[in-house]
């Protein structure tokens, strides 16, 4: 399931359950309705992505980057950041322990959390 909710101009998408090629056709399409200049992708109900959950989300991230936006990830549990460890991709996305993190990177443009403590 995916929820989409705004803070203050800042778009926040709740992924709950798995996401694999299914759920990111919905994600997709449900992306494709949102402004995208700032944009939150709240992991903490996530419990698995496969390789296609993968694609989406990169694919998320190129869509934000073309119209000069920024997109973070937020509360990935262990193994959700492991997938995104072993794939390098922790090195492409900014990726914070909480959503009140990402929101606050937003207000105050600083660097992403630790990325050793993720």
């Amino acid at each position: 399931m995916i929820r989409s909710d705004e803070i203050n101009g800042i778009t926040i998408l709740s992924l709950d359950g798995i996401l694999s090629i299914r759920e990111g056709a919905s994600l997709k399409e449900m992306f494709s309705e949102l402004p995208h200049q700032k944009v939150i992708v709240d992991m903490q109900q996530l419990t698995h992505i496969d390789s296609a959950g993968l694609g989406v989300i990169v694919e998320l991230l190129k869509q934000v980057e073309e119209q000069g936006g920024a997109i973070k990830l937020c509360s990935m549990n262990k193994s959700v950041l492991h997938v995104f460890t072993l794939t390098r991709l922790h090195h492409i996305f900014e990726i914070y322990n909480s959503c009140d993190e990402a929101l606050q990177a937003f207000r105050h443009q600083s660097p992403p959390a630790d990325e050793s403590q993720c």
